[in-house]
């Protein structure tokens, strides 16, 4: 249901990921359940989720290969949340030459994520959502 949920806040078109496409501009991706969300060659792969090796990260999984796939084409956002899920993969990316982009932890519902992302990738900026 979560694509269903997002497309009621955005002006963008939002669906499910599919293993195998290429992602298209002004489109919003939602990983499906049990699997892991790549990007290789310029398409999306799902694998298997890793669920006997501890947390999942599947953010970070995605920034990594995004990193690998796209280098300094490659763009990483982090906004609210909870955890630490993402700023590992967006400090590969920053690393790659990427852009890196966390939403301001203060006006964040959960500020985790964006303020572990800080810490971790030194994110090129640091925004409102607005």
């Amino acid at each position: 249901m979560l694509p269903q949920l997002l497309a009621r806040r955005s002006t963008l078109n939002v669906s499910l990921a599919k293993d195998g496409s290429a992602p298209q501009p002004n489109e919003v991706y939602v990983i499906p359940p049990a699997v892991f969300l790549s990007i290789a060659s310029g398409r999306l792969r799902f694998s298997p989720a890793q669920t006997d090796k501890g947390a999942r990260m599947p953010i970070d999984v995605f920034l990594n290969s995004l990193a690998a796939d796209r280098g300094r084409h490659g763009i990483g956002i982090i906004m609210s949340g909870t955890g630490t899920d993402g700023g590992d993969g967006l400090k590969v990316l920053k690393e790659a030459g990427g852009l890196v982009l966390v939403q301001d932890p203060n006006e964040a519902q959960q500020d985790g994520m964006p303020r572990y992302a800080m810490r971790t990738a030194r994110p090129d900026y640091v925004l409102p959502v607005r």
